[in-house]
Protein backbone atom coordinates (compact mmCIF):
# COMPACT_ATOMS: atom_id res chain seq x y z
CA UNK A 1 0.00 0.00 0.00
CA UNK A 2 2.96 2.33 0.48
CA UNK A 3 3.54 3.01 -3.89
CA UNK A 4 -0.73 3.28 -4.09
CA UNK A 5 -1.64 6.95 -4.62
CA UNK A 6 -5.25 8.06 -3.61
CA UNK A 7 -6.71 11.41 -4.78
CA UNK A 8 -8.21 11.44 -0.85
CA UNK A 9 -7.43 9.35 2.46
CA UNK A 10 -9.80 9.62 5.05
CA UNK A 11 -8.21 9.23 7.95
CA UNK A 12 -10.75 7.08 10.78
CA UNK A 13 -13.46 5.07 9.23
CA UNK A 14 -16.37 5.05 11.76
CA UNK A 15 -19.15 6.68 11.10
CA UNK A 16 -17.93 10.49 9.98
CA UNK A 17 -15.20 8.52 7.63
CA UNK A 18 -16.98 5.91 6.25
CA UNK A 19 -19.78 8.46 5.69
CA UNK A 20 -17.51 10.79 3.88
CA UNK A 21 -15.92 7.49 1.76
CA UNK A 22 -19.48 6.37 1.10
CA UNK A 23 -20.82 10.08 -0.15
CA UNK A 24 -17.98 10.76 -2.22
CA UNK A 25 -17.80 6.95 -3.95
CA UNK A 26 -21.64 7.82 -4.79
CA UNK A 27 -21.32 11.53 -6.08
CA UNK A 28 -21.11 11.00 -10.05
CA UNK A 29 -19.14 14.03 -10.31
CA UNK A 30 -16.18 12.27 -8.43
CA UNK A 31 -14.02 10.20 -10.74
CA UNK A 32 -11.32 9.85 -8.21
CA UNK A 33 -9.84 7.26 -5.47
CA UNK A 34 -10.77 7.06 -1.82
CA UNK A 35 -8.91 5.40 0.75
CA UNK A 36 -10.17 5.34 4.51
CA UNK A 37 -7.36 4.23 6.88
CA UNK A 38 -8.91 3.09 9.91
CA UNK A 39 -6.81 1.04 12.79
CA UNK A 40 -9.32 -1.90 13.66
CA UNK A 41 -10.18 -3.52 9.99
CA UNK A 42 -13.56 -5.10 11.81
CA UNK A 43 -15.15 -1.28 12.51
CA UNK A 44 -15.74 -3.30 16.17
CA UNK A 45 -14.01 -0.72 17.97
CA UNK A 46 -14.28 2.08 16.02
CA UNK A 47 -15.71 5.47 18.00
CA UNK A 48 -18.93 4.82 16.56
CA UNK A 49 -19.03 1.26 17.30
CA UNK A 50 -18.25 1.80 21.12
CA UNK A 51 -20.55 4.53 21.15
CA UNK A 52 -24.16 4.84 23.27
CA UNK A 53 -24.68 8.26 21.36
CA UNK A 54 -27.71 9.19 19.35
CA UNK A 55 -29.10 11.41 16.69
CA UNK A 56 -31.18 14.15 18.01
CA UNK A 57 -33.05 16.12 16.24
CA UNK A 58 -34.41 19.05 18.66
CA UNK A 59 -32.25 21.96 16.83
CA UNK A 60 -33.29 25.83 16.85
CA UNK A 61 -32.27 25.69 13.48
CA UNK A 62 -34.38 24.18 10.78
CA UNK A 63 -31.19 23.23 8.79
CA UNK A 64 -29.69 21.45 11.44
CA UNK A 65 -33.49 19.13 11.61
CA UNK A 66 -33.04 18.67 8.13
CA UNK A 67 -29.66 17.50 8.47
CA UNK A 68 -30.52 15.36 11.86
CA UNK A 69 -33.27 14.14 10.14
CA UNK A 70 -31.71 12.96 6.86
CA UNK A 71 -28.96 11.53 8.94
CA UNK A 72 -31.83 9.11 10.62
CA UNK A 73 -32.89 8.46 7.20
CA UNK A 74 -30.11 7.10 5.90
CA UNK A 75 -29.23 5.15 9.11
CA UNK A 76 -32.44 3.15 9.29
CA UNK A 77 -32.07 2.10 5.54
CA UNK A 78 -28.18 1.76 5.37
CA UNK A 79 -28.43 -1.94 4.99
CA UNK A 80 -30.15 -1.50 1.36
CA UNK A 81 -27.86 1.03 0.35
CA UNK A 82 -24.63 -1.24 1.14
CA UNK A 83 -25.82 -4.47 0.16
CA UNK A 84 -23.23 -6.39 -1.92
CA UNK A 85 -24.35 -10.13 -3.34
CA UNK A 86 -27.69 -10.43 -0.48
CA UNK A 87 -25.29 -9.49 2.46
CA UNK A 88 -25.92 -6.29 4.85
CA UNK A 89 -24.64 -5.46 7.80
CA UNK A 90 -26.79 -4.50 10.64
CA UNK A 91 -26.46 -1.58 12.48
CA UNK A 92 -28.72 -2.70 15.21
CA UNK A 93 -29.88 1.12 14.70
CA UNK A 94 -33.15 1.78 16.74
CA UNK A 95 -34.69 5.17 17.16
CA UNK A 96 -35.56 6.21 21.05
CA UNK A 97 -35.98 9.51 22.23
CA UNK A 98 -34.73 12.27 24.39
CA UNK A 99 -35.97 13.28 27.72
CA UNK A 100 -35.45 17.33 27.90
CA UNK A 101 -35.97 18.41 31.40
CA UNK A 102 -36.42 22.44 32.11
CA UNK A 103 -37.44 25.07 34.62
CA UNK A 104 -40.19 27.28 33.90
CA UNK A 105 -38.13 29.45 32.80
CA UNK A 106 -36.00 26.95 30.05
CA UNK A 107 -39.57 25.79 28.92
CA UNK A 108 -40.08 29.17 27.05
CA UNK A 109 -36.58 27.88 25.37
CA UNK A 110 -37.82 24.45 24.76
CA UNK A 111 -42.03 25.12 23.51
CA UNK A 112 -40.75 26.48 19.95
CA UNK A 113 -38.03 23.92 19.35
CA UNK A 114 -40.74 21.23 20.15
CA UNK A 115 -43.06 22.80 17.76
CA UNK A 116 -40.17 23.41 15.12
CA UNK A 117 -39.30 19.70 15.04
CA UNK A 118 -42.90 18.67 14.72
CA UNK A 119 -42.89 21.20 11.61
CA UNK A 120 -40.14 19.21 10.03
CA UNK A 121 -41.98 16.08 10.48
CA UNK A 122 -40.37 14.53 13.21
CA UNK A 123 -41.69 13.32 15.82
CA UNK A 124 -41.90 16.05 18.82
CA UNK A 125 -40.64 15.50 22.16
CA UNK A 126 -43.23 16.52 24.80
CA UNK A 127 -42.08 19.86 26.45
CA UNK A 128 -42.91 20.10 30.65
CA UNK A 129 -41.69 21.82 33.59
CA UNK A 130 -39.61 20.35 36.47
CA UNK A 131 -40.41 21.91 39.66
CA UNK A 132 -37.55 22.52 41.99
CA UNK A 133 -37.38 20.26 45.17
CA UNK A 134 -34.91 20.75 47.88
CA UNK A 135 -34.95 19.32 51.00
CA UNK A 136 -33.49 21.05 53.81
CA UNK A 137 -30.59 18.82 56.09
CA UNK A 138 -28.73 16.39 55.57
CA UNK A 139 -28.58 12.93 53.55
CA UNK A 140 -28.08 10.10 55.77
CA UNK A 141 -27.05 6.83 54.91
CA UNK A 142 -28.28 3.97 56.88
Amino acid sequence: MADDRYDVVIIGGAVMGSSCAYWLSENPDFDGTVAVVEQDPTYAKASTGLSAASVRHQFSQPVNIALSKFTTEVIAGFHEMVEVDGYAPDLGFRETGYLFLATEAGLATLRPRSRGVAAHGRRAPHAAAVHEHRRSGRCQSR
